[in-house]
């Protein structure tokens, strides 16, 4: 019976990977700058084209997302567009709106975007309440960004045009966030997503579980150390694989921060920091605000205004690209993996017509090839690449995390999360629930737990704490029909 369990288990996932190889969502548009420029990736060669204006700003607070036909809908950090740049139906204020004619579109990776299903797709972003706006500005001090939210847009609404249907709804609110930095990266089931947000000051994240269902919030992760002090200057970023995060800002206690990244649970464990390099004739560090992951996980790329380094994550290694020494006064500003395989480095302080890139960031030393403002563009409002994830990221092979399951007779599809697990593990029923009885067998048969399911119960939370570390079965039965799924405690 377990063979055929495991073979089974192996066909979902097969098929789920297809799934996810043939995505419907990519990354192969770009929309970048004032007077907003379109990057296309298409076989292998970037164009540009200029977009509309309509004086929307898509500087660094910026996202977008694609599907076969190219843009699909872009937000600018506090309103939303559709793909010809015209603002969507109640697509204005998504953000508690007084920050908003203060501080416009300038906070790095301010939105992001995510499929939600059919037609509609989730719009995060973080600001300032009102609130804590008039706060500051009575004070003269410090803003502490305290809110974050998400909206739903349905691209069939408004004939096509696309609506949001629900806005501002606030996951996040009087806390402290980061003044920078918002990512996300799939779920290894190779459907949901985890969405990331570091907190102001302490070596804590704040993690979700995006799924076409809703938001679940996780537990917030924190680590002893080191603390942190986010300035508004700073990127976050996943590996492509989405198996290592890194985040940075300019204020960030002289360190890049690296940690791994678990796709099956969201949880984060510590890798390595990075000190950064003292300059001895200019007597200061060299900040380092833009982070980006080589494609095959051997590097990482820490940029300032000064440097472009590559550092080993394998031997601690670092390599200066920026040969010619000179300043960037462009001001370097979020870097990101490119459908052509480079990674683009966007402009900050002033405008320019190019766009730098690392031409070949998986190898080593000058071999990379690091280019200075050599991908000329059709205007002179270049500013940064959009913070968009890898949408084209499948499941993870392998994976015993599964969370999606076919339809099986007798039973609608079950969710199980988080799986593997070290404490809880949830098993969500549809609500025409037909199970009336749970059991957890160990890799012996035994049975360690056993429940028994109310036909108005929809949802029930294992505690696996006192069980060995290991596989086991999840027995769901459904009348005469008995269905078996894997668990996992790690």
């Amino acid at each position: 019976m377990d063979k055929v369990i495991i073979i089974g288990r192996l066909v979902v996932l097969f098929v789920m990977s297809c799934i996810a190889c043939c995505a419907q969502y990519n990354n192969k548009t770009w929309i970048v700058g004032v007077e907003p420029l379109l990057f296309n990736f298409q076989d292998d060669t970037l164009t540009n084209t200029v977009m509309p204006s309509n004086l929307v700003y898509f500087r660094q607070a910026h996202s977008n997302i694609n599907d076969s036909s190219g843009l699909l809908l872009s937000c600018d950090g506090y309103n939303i567009y559709d793909k010809s740049n015209t603002l969507i139906e109640n697509g204005d204020n998504i953000l508690p709106h007084k920050i908003n004619s203060f501080y416009t579109n300038q906070l790095i990776q301010q939105s992001i975007i995510l499929p939600k299903k059919d037609s509609q797709f989730y719009v995060f972003a973080w600001g300032i309440s009102d609130k804590n706006f008039d706060l500051a500005q009575v004070n003269g001090g410090w803003y502490i960004y305290d809110v974050m939210t998400y909206s739903v847009v349905d691209m069939k609404e408004n004939n096509g045009k696309g609506k949001v249907i629900s806005k501002m709804n606030y996951l996040i609110e009087d806390d402290s966030l980061s003044i920078c930095q918002m990512s996300a990266t799939r779920h290894a089931n190779g459907r949901d997503w985890w969405l990331v947000k570091p907190h102001l000051y302490r070596h804590k994240f704040y993690v979700f579980l995006v799924t076409p269902e809703g938001i679940e919030r996780q537990a917030d992760q924190e680590f002893d150390s080191p603390m942190f002090a986010n300035g508004v200057n700073g990127q976050s970023n996943f590996s492509p694989d989405g198996s290592l995060y890194v985040m940075t800002s300019e204020f960030n206690n002289n360190i890049s921060q690296i940690n791994y990244f678990d796709r099956c649970t969201g949880k984060m464990s510590k890798y390595k920091t990075i000190p950064w390099v003292y300059d001895s004739i200019i007597q200061m560090y060299r900040v380092v605000g833009v982070s980006c992951f080589s494609s095959n996980n051997k590097y990482v790329y820490l940029i300032n205004n000064l440097s472009i380094l590559q550092h080993n994550l394998e031997t601690g290694e670092q390599i200066e690209l920026n040969i010619d020494g000179k300043l960037f006064e462009n001001g370097n500003n979020l870097a990101y993996n490119a459908p052509d395989g480079r990674i683009y480095i966007g402009n900050w302080i002033k405008v320019y017509s190019a766009m730098s890139y690392i031409e070949f960031p998986d190898k080593k030393g000058a071999d990379a090839h690091f280019c200075r403002m050599c991908y000329q563009t059709k205007n002179i409002n270049t500013a940064s690449p959009p913070n968009m994830p890898n949408y084209e990221l499948g499941a993870l092979k392998g994976s015993l995390c599964d969370t999606i399951r076919p339809t099986q007779p007798g039973i609608n599809t079950i969710r199980i999360y988080p799986n593997p697990t070290s404490d809880f593990i949830t098993v969500e029923f549809p609500q025409t629930n037909k199970v009336t009885e749970l059991m957890v067998h160990n890799v012996l048969g035994d049975v360690v737990q056993k429940h028994v399911i109310e036909s108005s119960q929809n949802k029930i939370r294992l505690d696996m704490r006192s069980l060995a570390v290991g596989l086991y079965t999840l027995h769901l039965i459904t009348g005469k029909e008995k269905h078996v799924y894997k668990l996992s405690k790690k």
